[in-house]
């Protein structure tokens, strides 16, 4: 959810209160115990994930001898070059 804005989201407006209790109140009439239920529990939260870092050329390389050598190593074959 990279298109939301932190502050849209990070603030609870009216009408989510407002959906949240009707939500609670339509679960309420379906359950034993309606005292357990919570507005609290129908109110939407949000968390962020940070954004994934980008690798450099040199890690990338490094990444890519290290694959090579495990699967030289998995199956058997041998770099050119080597007996």
């Amino acid at each position: 959810m990279w298109f939301l804005n932190e502050e849209e989201t990070s603030t609870i407006k009216r009408e989510e209160y407002y959906w949240a209790q009707i939500a609670a109140e339509m679960r309420r009439s379906w359950v034993k115990n309606k005292q357990k239920v919570s507005l609290k529990d129908f109110l939407i939260k949000f968390s962020y994930a940070k954004k994934p870092k980008v690798e450099s050329a040199v890690d990338r390389e490094i990444r890519l001898k290290q694959s090579k050598n495990f699967w030289l190593l998995a199956t058997g074959l041998k770099k050119k070059g080597q007996k």
